[in-house]
């Protein structure tokens, strides 16, 4: 299969990390692939013999925040250029992400460690960075189709840039009843597809206006029209700081999921 990917992150299932790459085959249909074949990882740099510390490391008995036991799920031992020398280090694999800090945090006080590295670079992004592939490329790959899911065995980007955008514009008009509650009056959409429109239950003459019967019903509509431009990006003006902040609150007021993710997840915020 070839995938024109558009974006990245992971998941943990049964305490393994999953890579999602979230793109569109050459059909122009969605598709989320997994990759189950990584790991997490993080670098020691030894203070003299790197071997000497792999040992000690495994038989020490490491004790996070919690009280709990955290353990390396592997070492290796290899040979990295750093800046202009070649120097044995450890490249340390954890269970999951989240074990990258932990694990850190221990290690780095003892003894034998001079510097830890690359323990701060987020997990799907060190994946894109280790195997050279580039959001907005096509890639090819090999694998199954599982659970409404592609699982991939093997992927290799190919850097070919070649497609264009479904992209969708949103901006929202709202009336303050107060500081913290903002009613939404009117919900504006533009697509690279040629549509236009406005939802409002506002009563008004102007052209390209859908008028609706309540704020519930116009969020429906904007649900549906997104489902219908099936976009590969909504763009906003300060959307995750007003626009779908609004939009996330007043449709849970109405108990409306607005799951309009790829993989039909509902609106979050992320930094």
């Amino acid at each position: 299969m070839k995938l024109f990917l558009l974006d990245a992150d992971y998941t943990v299932e049964n305490n393994k990390p999953i890579i999602r790459l979230y793109g569109r085959d050459e059909k122009g249909r969605k598709q989320i692939v997994l990759d189950k074949h990584v790991k997490p990882y993080f670098y020691i740099m030894p203070r003299k013999d790197a071997s000497k510390l792999m040992e000690k490391i495994i038989s020490s008995k490491v004790i996070d925040d919690s009280g709990n036991e955290i353990k390396p799920d592997s070492i290796e031992l290899i040979e990295k250029t750093i800046g202009m020398e070649k120097m044995n280090i450890l490249k340390v694999y954890a269970k999951v992400p989240a074990d990258v800090p932990k694990l850190r945090a221990i290690l780095k006080d003892m003894e034998d460690v001079l510097e830890t590295r690359e323990y701060d670079i987020p997990f799907f992004r060190r994946y894109l960075f280790d195997n050279q592939i580039e959001p907005g490329t096509w890639l090819e790959i090999e694998g199954k189709e599982h659970n409404g899911f592609f699982e991939a065995d093997s992927i290799k980007a190919t850097g070919d840039h070649k497609k264009e955008y479904r992209m969708l514009a949103v901006d929202i008009e709202t009336y303050p009843h107060s500081e913290t509650m903002h009613e939404i009056i009117m919900i504006g959409v533009a697509s690279t597809t040629g549509f236009k429109k406005t939802i409002t239950f506002k009563k008004t003459k102007a052209k390209n206006v859908k008028i609706v019967q309540s704020e519930k019903a116009m969020l429906e509509e904007f649900q549906k029209i997104i489902e219908k431009e099936n976009p590969d990006f909504i763009i906003t003006f300060n959307g995750d700081g007003f626009d779908f902040k609004i939009i996330k609150e007043r449709a849970a007021k109405y108990k409306i999921p607005l799951a309009i993710g790829m993989n039909n997840s509902q609106i979050n915020f992320q930094r």
